[in-house]
């Protein structure tokens, strides 16, 4: 995951999610200046859904990016996932200035 020098771009790199078979999963994550979404939210899949495989799957997205329109660019990202079939709902929040990134399930 890298800032770009306005630090409006978020760019993540070879973005991969692992799906155990037999189970539905599905994630969004958007950049944010506080509680504020400030670019995204970008869902996974697109169009709703789930993923759902019937054998384990990695599904590869690439690279995603994110952008900022708002003066002083993007602060965190935050990540949800959603596991359907144990209803966990887990999330992590990568905030620039800490360099980190920190999550949990619920």
């Amino acid at each position: 995951m890298s800032w770009s020098s306005s630090l409006k771009t978020v760019t993540l790199s070879d973005v991969k999610l692992f799906v155990k078979g037999g189970e539905c999963i599905n994630f969004q994550l958007d950049g944010r200046q506080g509680s504020t979404i400030v670019a995204g939210i970008k869902r996974h899949p697109p169009r709703g859904g789930n993923y759902c495989p019937s054998a384990d799957y990695t599904y590869s997205f690439g690279t995603i990016g994110l952008t900022a329109d708002t003066t002083g660019g993007i602060e965190y990202v935050d990540f949800d996932i959603t596991d359907y079939d144990h209803g966990v709902h887990g999330w992590a929040v990568c905030d620039r200035g800490a360099a980190a990134c920190t999550g949990a399930n619920h």
